[in-house]
């Protein structure tokens, strides 16, 4: 159920080297979500693919990282990426090329459910900075993960379109 034109990766990718290595299968950790596809009609995302829990989930657990390709050099930004995350100021992540399930996380909008997940800075063990997705209530299994992007991410979807 994985896009052909996007390499799975668990590691931020920094280098071009780093890409190598992460088809190796390194950086992988037990999956606690599977990707399946929309069917209901009444989704705002029919017909597309979205993130839902394939165990019991805690309240406030970290349940996988967001993961993509490092972008510090602004010039290199695709600002009409849909899967950019502000890592922190100057340095963004973007999943739109090499990434895992978390970017097949929706926004909650038009699906009648509120967010059950958030985007959170954290730092691993190893003292460096991630994005973590975490649960904001306790999941069933079978429930979809679903985020609120807030309106910075509407309005430069919008802004993208209109160029």
């Amino acid at each position: 159920n994985w896009p052909r034109d996007v390499l799975y990766t668990n590691l931020l990718i920094h280098t071009e080297e780093q890409l190598s290595i992460s088809t190796k299968g390194l950086g992988k950790e037990p999956r606690k979500v599977s990707i399946q596809n929309i069917t209901s009609r009444s989704h705002p995302c029919c017909g597309q693919k979205g993130v839902v829990a394939m165990q019991s989930i805690g309240n406030n657990e970290r349940i996988l990282d967001y993961t993509g390709r490092v972008i510090i050099d602004q010039d290199e930004l695709d600002s009409t990426s849909s899967y950019l995350i502000q890592l922190r100021a100057g340095i963004d992540v973007d999943a739109q090329k090499a990434g895992n399930e978390s970017r097949f996380i929706n926004d909650y909008r038009g699906t009648g459910k509120p967010p059950n997940v958030t985007f959170e800075h954290y730092f691993n063990r190893e003292g460096d900075l991630r994005i973590g997705i975490f649960s904001r209530k306790k999941l069933r299994k079978g429930e979809e993960l679903l985020a609120d992007y807030g309106h910075e991410y509407w309005d430069r979807m919008k802004k993208a379109a209109c160029n």
